[in-house]
């Protein structure tokens, strides 16, 4: 009977479980990675408070302050943070320590795609990110009608991007009600909603805003591209092999340039539109380009910016004329009997022709001359010094006569101001090369005038 009652339990298995790493915070899922309306990080914060039920700063200053260890997150300098809080979705020092921080707090390992860090090689922080936010009422509102979860996309936090892509309108950038510019985080942010007075930012409160037709309005078809651009820019960096580098750029540069214009940079940059030295230091890797220069480049060859940034480019467009650009020639180095030759010519001129006048004749720099050519150079520029003062001297000559004649006039009636614009000279100078005369003249005007 005993027996029979053991046996009908089975055996216990007595070994502890191995239970996972349990995270600070909830181990919230990000919305839209790996597409164009990836969430921000900043908006991620901001979904994070309110899964916790705390206000956004106190989430800041009690969990993520004390994980990053940084300076500028202290309980006193929070008070100014919403004003910075635009460089969270960047990819700098205060992107790097929030990403870090969140995803010790989170145990998440993909937050890095919802700031900019991917691109930190290729990117300047110059006109990068807007100071406040943008966003599009009709996104909200249908997320809203669908039932979907309300966030911040990453593409909304860009200063160059100012159109939505989707519904082909302006972006928002002040409250409807309290007409106030929005923080990306503040105390009491939430998405969708005014951080100020509350209110709902959906469609319905911007019934009169009128919407966007491409098809009436040819420029802001390039708009609507870079929009387009940049999201899939951003839903490329969770499948990229690998980062791209500062290299990437002037390689990408140099083939662009030799597909359009056959290697001539300078008609390259007429056709972009952009200063031909700053496009040279690009194309040398001296320096990277903002991303609206970027983005514009792309636009008027038809690459994306993605293309650009990770692949071999291939221009999909034809060349802005038909006729093919010529190739940078190399300057010719004249020959230096010719250049003698000119030189000798110049000095028998009357009057001497200048350093520039000799440049022009044998297409050969004046500063190339003045280094090739020191002696013949100065040798020129005395004979051309001389003549000026030879010529000024007898301009001035022919300015005294003039004056003597009008001095020695029976009934003068012309005062000083009076001759000096009759002598196209200024009253000033002529007191101060001849002020015998003038005081002569001007007491003979006083006497004649009484």
């Amino acid at each position: 009977m005993i027996s029979s009652d053991i046996d009908e339990y089975g055996v216990w298995n007595l070994v502890p479980l191995e239970l996972t790493q349990r995270s600070r915070l909830y181990h919230l899922l990000p919305i839209g990675v790996g597409t164009a309306q990836v969430e921000s990080l900043t908006g991620y914060i901001v979904r994070l408070a309110e899964a916790h039920c705390v206000p956004v700063m106190t989430l800041i200053a009690k969990e993520i302050a004390p994980m990053a260890n940084a300076a500028y997150l202290r309980e006193k300098e929070l008070r100014g943070f919403n004003k910075f809080s635009r460089m969270i979705n960047g990819f700098g020092v205060v992107a790097a320590t929030f990403k870090d921080a969140l995803e010790s707090l989170t145990l998440r390992k993909d937050l890095m795609y919802l700031t900019l860090l991917p691109w930190q090689k290729v990117m300047t922080n110059k006109c990068l990110l807007r100071q406040s936010q943008a966003w599009c009422p009709e996104c909200y509102e249908e997320w809203k009608d669908a039932g979907k979860i309300i966030y911040f996309p990453l593409l909304w936090a860009l200063n160059m991007i100012t159109i939505c892509p989707v519904h082909s309108r302006e972006l928002i950038m002040e409250c409807p009600f309290c007409k106030c510019n929005l923080y990306f985080i503040d105390s009491y942010s939430r998405a969708g909603f005014c951080s100020k007075c509350g209110y709902w930012l959906g469609k319905t409160c911007h019934s009169n805003n009128k919407v966007i037709t491409i098809t009436q309005e040819t420029a802001l078809l390039e708009r609507v591209w870079t929009a387009n651009s940049f999201g899939d820019l951003l839903k490329t960096a969770p499948i990229s092999v690998s980062l791209p580098v500062r290299e990437q750029i002037s390689f990408s540069l140099v083939r662009c340039i030799q597909q359009v214009t056959e290697g001539n940079t300078y008609e390259f940059a007429r056709f972009v539109g952009l200063n031909k030295n700053m496009l040279g230091d690009w194309r040398l890797g001296r320096h990277i380009p903002q991303v609206n220069y970027l983005s514009k480049i792309c636009y008027r060859i038809g690459v994306s910016m993605a293309e650009f940034l990770l692949k071999d480019p291939v221009v999909k467009i034809s060349t802005p004329t038909q006729t093919s650009y010529r190739k940078q020639a190399k300057r010719c180095i004249p020959n230096k009997e010719d250049v003698l030759k000119a030189f000798n010519n110049a000095v028998k001129e009357h009057p001497p022709a200048t350093i520039k006048d000799i440049s022009k004749i044998i297409g050969y720099s004046a500063s190339k001359l003045y280094k090739n050519y020191p002696e013949q150079c100065k040798a020129i520029s005395i004979l051309v010094a001389k003549n000026k003062s030879r010529m000024l001297n007898e301009k001035w000559e022919n300015i005294r006569v003039k004056m003597v004649a009008a001095l020695n006039e029976t009934n003068m009636q012309v005062s000083i101001a009076a001759l000096s614009k009759k002598l196209s000279c200024h009253e000033s100078a002529l007191y101060r090369k001849f002020p015998e005369l003038c005081h002569a003249i001007a007491a003979k005007h006083k006497d004649v005038g009484s």
